[in-house]
């Protein structure tokens, strides 16, 4: 599996546990981000969506989600380069998340964007201000990406993934952790993670990209319906600008349409496979990798949107490639 680290113990820390944090930025940098954020946002309504958080890639048309990207590619590659090996990027964008006790980020995967055979990919989820488990920080379940295995792609109310009627459970064994302005989570794709509530007064800000090699052909998984009228998995060969015009909104549209994105080619269609796991084996998961309760929980009068059965319009938002 290729390296994502220069530095062989933090590559070592991230095969073993999926994510770890680093200092990334520094402040006049992280003042930058900020700067441009609000600059980019200036006379839009930052609203949290249906699940719990504003994310310009799904809010901006094309060109501006695109120009944001390039620009904080420009400030911060520098910092990357003395991080990792070799790499591309794709699916760069702000994350906000304003106030709301009951706003929060169910245990999930982000989207498949590698074959993961082969090759691995990442996110770097930037801090722009102090965030804790009171302004909604991260928690990660420890070596999720050997266990929880199948592609994750849309539509997101359909399409189900390892913790498909686990999130209850997982989300009690996650490690939240603190982090500071200029810090960054980096996660395997493949990790579950989640986020608590934002229950501070003030708007969560913060920035994150995806990294793939860059021998890496860029994939994203959907289903869509066959002639007998079941779900087949498909998967096709994307580039980094599919991101920025394949929304979630978009993705609903073209399923209850049953087309597939122009302009794109597949590369296999075949029968899902993906089945419910067992309690019995999410408990040996936990136990073989010693995870400890936490000490939260999600309210159980809440309502699970990635699971609930809702209409086209209500469909909104999901920021399964690295909402949280």
């Amino acid at each position: 599996m290729n390296p994502i680290f220069k530095d062989k113990k933090l590559d070592e820390r991230l095969t073993t546990h999926g994510y770890l944090k680093i200092p990334l930025l520094t402040p006049a940098l992280t003042q930058s981000l900020l700067d441009l954020y609000h600059s980019s946002v200036r006379g839009e309504e930052v609203k949290n969506s249906q699940y719990g958080l504003y994310v310009t890639l799904e809010e901006f048309d094309t060109e501006k989600s695109l120009e944001i990207e390039n620009q904080v590619e420009q400030l911060i590659s520098d910092q990357l380069d003395r991080y990792f090996e070799p790499y591309k990027t794709h699916l760069g964008g702000y994350l906000i998340k304003n106030p709301d006790p009951n706003g929060y980020t169910y245990p999930h995967q982000d989207w498949t964007f590698v074959d993961h055979n082969h090759y691995r990919s990442v996110t770097v989820w930037i801090a722009l201000m102090p965030i804790t488990q009171k302004n909604s920080t991260l928690g990660f379940a420890r070596n999720s990406m050997t266990t929880f295995t199948h592609p994750v792609g849309t539509p997101v109310t359909i399409m189900k993934s390892g913790t498909t009627g686990h999130e209850f459970t997982v989300y009690e064994y996650l490690d939240f952790i603190d982090i500071q302005p200029g810090e960054a989570f980096v996660f395997d794709n493949r990790i579950v993670h989640a986020a608590t509530p934002n229950t501070s007064q003030h708007s969560r800000i913060a920035y994150a990209l995806t990294l793939s090699p860059p021998s890496a052909p860029l994939l994203h998984y959907l289903y869509a319906r066959n002639e007998a009228g079941e779900d087949d998995l498909i998967k096709l060969a994307v580039d980094k600008a599919f991101f920025h015009d394949y929304t979630i909104e978009h993705a609903d549209d073209l399923y209850e349409r049953n087309e597939l994105p122009k302009g794109y080619r597949v590369l296999s269609r075949e029968k899902p496979t993906w089945s419910p796991m067992p309690s019995s084996a999410l408990e040996t998961y936990l136990t073989e990798n010693q995870l400890q309760r936490n000490g939260l929980c999600i309210s159980h009068h809440h309502t699970n949107p990635t699971t609930e059965k809702t209409s086209l319009t209500a469909r909104i938002k999901q920021w399964i490639s690295w909402k949280k």
